[in-house]
This record gives structure tokens, sequence and C-alpha cells, in this order.
């Protein structure tokens, strides 16, 4: 994405060389040239300064209009995605229970506002104003030093609850989407190789190992690659019907193992018999969601 503010240092460099031919004309002997065409040169010199520096700003104004384009995009396709996965599996968890486990937000949005702001939802625990917490998976420790929900500020919150979180500790450009603000004691799971069973819900083809796709997962996103089909599931019973099968056809069921593919990568990612909304995840092609999995295992 391109950044919001341009360095001041590109508009500096265009007038440089401008102030230097200003500088230049102020030096010429005004008796051999007339002084009204020395005038004229440096008033369009200084009118061109006005130009450059209204076009840096208007520049600015349309990359922040992209930029907040492109946030809202990402935020609608998180939406949509969050909402299919949970009917698709049909998640009902016990408040009572996740409301004593430990405490883990997903990073929708961060922004500057009088300090680091993060936006997101409880997945599971409760936060005070006070708490030192952990973001994962970069490992910054960071204090929570005010808590907002609703248009209020207040002292705590618990599981199930959409807040805003101001952050001591942290600049925001070193948080990614999709990091997890979680319990500094029950720091939550990273990894990029993992075991997941799987439905090929849409795809114009079967697929084999070594497809591509981008991987949704709670907020995150990355590009992952299927490694290994491990086994065909039966939709009843949920038995092995076949080991090791070639290929995955639509509406099948299957475990599989997928790795990151960029190098050195890792995500925060979670069991879904623990934490599902964590656990549980989407596999784009083409903006299409084609392969709806949970989380079984994670290798590394």
């Amino acid at each position: 994405m391109a950044e919001a503010i341009v360095n001041n240092n590109a508009l500096n460099d265009l007038k440089k060389p401008l102030n230097e031919i200003k500088n230049l004309l102020k030096s010429i002997n005004l008796n051999d040239v007339p002084k009204d065409k020395i005038n004229l040169i440096l008033d369009n010199i200084d009118s061109c300064f006005l130009h450059l520096s209204y076009d840096m700003k208007k520049m600015n104004n349309e990359i922040q209009l992209l930029n907040n384009k492109h946030d809202r995009l990402q935020e609608e396709i998180f939406d949509v995605n969050s909402i299919f996965l949970d009917r698709y599996f049909d998640i009902q968890q016990d408040p009572n229970y996740m409301i004593g486990g430990p405490f883990r937000m997903s990073i929708v949005e961060k922004y500057k506002e009088m300090g680091t702001i993060i936006t997101g939802k409880i997945e599971s625990g409760r936060v005070r104003v006070g708490d030192r917490c952990v973001i994962m998976p970069n490992r910054t420790r960071v204090e929570v030093t005010n808590i907002y929900s609703g248009g209020r500020e207040i002292n705590w919150c618990i599981y199930g609850e959409n807040i805003r979180l101001k952050l001591k500790n942290v600049e925001e450009e070193e948080i990614s989407l999709g990091f997890i603000l979680c319990d500094a004691q029950q720091k939550c799971r990273v990894g990029r190789v993992f075991d997941a069973q799987v439905e090929l819900t849409e795809h114009k083809s079967n697929i084999r190992p070594g497809y591509l796709a981008v991987l949704h997962i709670h907020a995150a996103v990355a590009e992952v690659q299927l490694k290994e089909l491990t086994a065909l599931i039966d939709r009843k019973t949920g038995e092995t019907t076949r080991e090791y099968p070639k290929l995955l056809k639509q509406n099948q069921i299957a475990t599989a193992r997928f790795e990151l593919l960029q190098r050195g990568q890792t995500i925060c990612i979670e069991l879904f018999e623990h934490f599902p909304r964590l656990g549980r995840f989407a596999l784009l092609d083409e903006d299409r969601i084609v392969v709806v999995g949970k989380v079984l295992q994670i290798v590394e």
C-alpha cells in the first residue's frame, strides 16, 4: 500500500535546483539584463513553488483516500468471511467458559490518536485498564491504558465485546492486522505449518498438493500452499475412507497439511477445539471462498 504521507524530501529535492537558479539570477549584473525580465523569471519560479506544494498536498489527500478505501474493503471482507465461517461451523460457545479463558483479541484495526489505538473483538477472557499484555507474534509487551466501548470509556470488558484499546509501549507501525493481543502468561500460539480438516466448497476444478490460495484466519491474511492431503473423511461417520488421496473434489472432506508460502513468516493461530473463532479459516481464490477448514494441529 502507498504511504499516506509523501516524504517532504521529494519536495525539497525539486526546490533545490530552482533555488539555485534564483540565487544565480540575483547575482547577475542588472545593468546587462532588463530588471523586469529578471523579476518575471523570479515570479515564475515562486509560482512553480506554490504549484509544487499544492500538488504534493493533493497527492497526499488522494493517497489517504485510497488507503481508507482499502482499509474499509479489508474490514468488509473480514466481516463477510467471519459471518460465513460462524454459520458454516455453527459456532456456539458457552459465554461462562470463554470468559474464564485466557485473554485473546484479534486486531482488526489500528491507528494513532494521542497514542496507539487498536480495535477488535474479545474472543476469550477479559481485560482491564492497567493489564500488561503481549502482542503476538512479535512478542511486544504492552500495557492497556484506556478501554472504549460504544462511544464511552470503561474500566474493563469481557468475552464477546467489540472494543477499542489504547496501548502503551508500542507504536502503531509495529502492529499488523491479524496480530493478537493476549494474556502475558498464556500467550497465543503462532505457526507456519499446520494440519487441518477442510472441505472444498466451490472451485472450478479439483485441488491437489501444490495448490496455492490466500488464507483468511481471524483477521490475518497470508498466502499458503497445500503440501499434502493425508486422508478423505466420511461426512456422516467421521471415519477415514482413503489415506493420502491424490486430489480433493468438490464437497469432499479431508485432512491436509498447509504451509505459509512466504519464507520465515509466522501468523497467530489456535486450535479450533480451544478457540473456535481463532482456529477456523477460509481459503480464497480470486476473491472467492473455495475451501473452509479448522485447525487440528500446529506442526511448526
